[in-house]
């Protein structure tokens, strides 16, 4: 009887465990006093950035987006979602590409969904406590504005009275006006999803990405 009532004890102290924020001090480079403490908990939206070459000629840098895991006072492990390689040329021209996360894990230094970089790579950090149900509402608003949009522009075609050799205003009121009314409700309901889950930016690199952002260093 007693092992049975301890059973809802140690399930209780082991999702406790489970969902304990990992803490780890960072430090702002300019002014050493300034100090904060990361707090990150686990299935918070990560996106991490780390800037691989850099030359007069080059630039490459990897993005790697998922979900937080864990980590240690040397690394952080995600659950990989998507990995992005954007190329950038000396002469302006910049090439982005997507890797398929099934794909890219085909790597054999990839192993599985399970990605760990080290904290010295890590130039850039953005996290968010994103649901799924938000995240699912942003995969079907965002196709709706498109569709929405390309309407809108499709609009006067789509009006006009190829027989007769004239614009149907009425008809074209009706696709133009009930477009535009959709699109200003769809990002409006984008601005305020993404308002109540504001994004936490942290940058390690001076002058990277943003030039004029606070550059901190993990303690």
């Amino acid at each position: 009887m007693k092992k049975l009532i301890l059973i809802p004890f140690f399930i209780a102290c082991a999702v406790n465990l489970n969902g304990q924020p990992w803490k780890i001090m960072i430090q702002n480079t300019t002014d050493s006093s300034v100090v904060r403490t990361l707090k990150l908990k686990p299935k918070v939206h990560i996106g991490i950035k780390s800037l691989i070459t850099e030359s007069d000629s080059l630039k490459v840098t990897n993005t790697y987006g998922g979900t937080f895991l864990s980590g240690t006072r040397d690394s952080l492990t995600i659950r990989l979602e998507e990995f992005r390689v954007l190329t950038e040329y000396a002469n302006g021209i910049k090439q982005t590409t997507t890797i398929p996360r099934d794909f890219y894990l085909k790597n054999p230094e990839a192993g599985n969904s399970v990605k760990s970089l080290a904290l010295m790579d890590i130039d850039f950090l953005t996290c968010q406590r994103r649901p799924k149900l938000i995240t699912r509402a942003d995969n079907v608003i965002e196709p709706i504005i498109l569709g929405l949009l390309f309407v809108m522009l499709i609009s006067p075609l789509i009006s006009y009275n190829y027989k007769e050799g004239y614009l149907n205003t009425e008809r074209y009121k009706y696709w133009a006006l009930g477009s535009t009314i959709g699109l200003a409700s769809g990002f409006a309901t984008l601005i305020t999803i993404n308002g109540l889950f504001n994004e936490k930016r942290i940058q390690f690199r001076p002058g990277w990405p943003e030039k004029k952002a606070k550059v901190w260093e993990f303690r």
